[in-house]
């Protein structure tokens, strides 16, 4: 089924990953974030990764070999929890692409909720975005995509 899935990169190579990953024809998306840093007793505003050394990738899984992903050059491996891939919602993705890319091609608009579950999602996303380290961001994203796919198997059985 094509979905969103996380894909993480070897560390500093997230444009080289993003540039082999366009060559292939699959799509992508890196939210970017501008953050002011002191250089030399400068300040400076310079552009990040809101998730360092992470990159969002789209395509389906039965149809194109997740072997294939992964041997992308810049990639280390497509995330997973337990075996299963790291799939993103796709209220999460519409949400960043609002907010940090709004060019950015994603999924139909129709697809956002207004449950309390992505609401939820949205102020968890917005305290993330707070901090300042982007592995730390990083981690914290993890942690709630991994809580929000519980919580989701969790409605599913009840």
């Amino acid at each position: 089924m094509d979905a969103w899935y996380l894909l993480y990169c070897k560390r500093g190579q997230q444009s080289r990953a993003a540039q082999h990953l366009e060559l292939q024809n699959i799509r992508y998306f890196c939210p970017m974030l501008t953050v002011t840093k002191q250089r030399r007793g400068k300040t400076q505003e310079e552009s990040e990764a809101l998730f360092a050394n992470y990159l969002f990738v789209h395509f389906n899984p039965d149809q194109l070999s997740v072997t294939r992903v992964q041997a992308t050059r810049g990639v280390a491996r497509l995330v997973r929890f337990g075996e299963t891939l790291a799939r993103v919602p796709d209220e999460v993705l519409i949400d960043l692409a609002r907010r940090y890319n709004p060019l950015v091609a994603l999924p139909e608009e129709g697809k956002v909720c207004s449950q309390p579950m992505c609401t939820a999602l949205q102020q968890a996303l917005m305290d993330i975005e707070r901090e300042s380290n982007g592995e730390v961001r990083a981690l914290r994203f993890l942690q709630l995509l991994q809580d929000h796919r519980l919580l989701a198997s969790r409605h599913q059985v009840e």
